[in-house]
């Protein structure tokens, strides 16, 4: 992946996990943090969970290092896990 794209998906994954993090607090699911609220929401919430932890994950990981290599495989499949969160909860 060329440097200047992949600075552009790891803002992408920054910003979509923002948005997230906003709802998810504004629909005051219980957890101390995303990654808890995420780890007890069941699949019958949301049946993309397990991909939606993995994004989460990917984007903590590159908040912590910068410079966490990232693919343009992870990218698009983390980018896809929010938008079918935002879609399934109509928040696109």
């Amino acid at each position: 992946m060329e440097s200047g794209h992949e600075s552009e998906y790891k803002l992408a994954l920054q910003k979509s996990d923002k948005i997230l993090t906003k709802y998810l607090k504004r629909m005051e699911y219980e957890g101390k943090n995303v990654t808890a609220i995420l780890d007890n929401l069941p699949a019958s919430i949301f049946t993309n969970i397990v991909e939606l932890r993995a994004a989460h994950r990917l984007t903590e990981d590159i908040s912590a290092d910068p410079k966490h290599a990232l693919s343009l495989d992870q990218a698009q499949k983390a980018l896809s896990a929010y938008e079918e969160f935002f879609r399934a909860f109509e928040l696109l």
